[in-house]
């Protein structure tokens, strides 16, 4: 998958709205370990979608998590500020 608008897992989620009846402001996005990865970029990218993200045993980006050998990951740095968008909990 990919970070755009309509790739998996976001067009999964449209999917979901359009077919069921989801109260789209209390949407939460959580994921565990390669899912907490993930659901720092998406909530990070896609901080709107969300009313909550719940990142657990996930890192930033890989870049980020093995920074000793890679260095800082610019891209999701960037990202940061949008933390202030979302309610956080990890």
């Amino acid at each position: 998958w990919s970070y755009r608008e309509r790739a998996f897992p976001l067009a999964g989620l449209d999917y979901v709205v359009r077919r069921y009846p989801v109260d789209t402001d209390r949407i939460v996005l959580m994921g565990y370990s390669m899912g907490g990865f993930g659901t720092w970029n998406l909530g990070l990218r896609f901080h709107d979608r969300f009313c909550a993200m719940t990142p657990m045993a996930g890192g930033l980006s890989r870049e980020e998590f093995a920074s000793t050998l890679l260095g800082r990951d610019q891209l999701t740095r960037l990202l940061l500020d949008n933390v202030a968008m979302i309610p956080l909990f990890f």
